[in-house]
């Protein structure tokens, strides 16, 4: 089960679209979110999120 914003329950198929068909306008939008919270899409997110919350980045290599 998922939370809501109503802290109520809902079965996770409610919450979350069709997760086996990502498209242009899913990706897009993810891109837009980042954007708007201030990261740059086009630098590793994952360093971008460690350098500003202090945090050591390690690549799964």
């Amino acid at each position: 089960m998922g939370m809501t914003k109503s802290n109520k329950e809902s079965p996770l198929h409610l919450i979350w679209r069709d997760f086996n068909n990502i498209t242009l306008d899913d990706y897009m939008m993810v891109r837009t979110f980042f954007k708007n919270i201030g990261y740059d899409t086009n630098v590793n997110i994952n360093k971008q999120f460690c350098k500003k919350y202090g945090l050591e980045y390690k690549s799964h290599n």
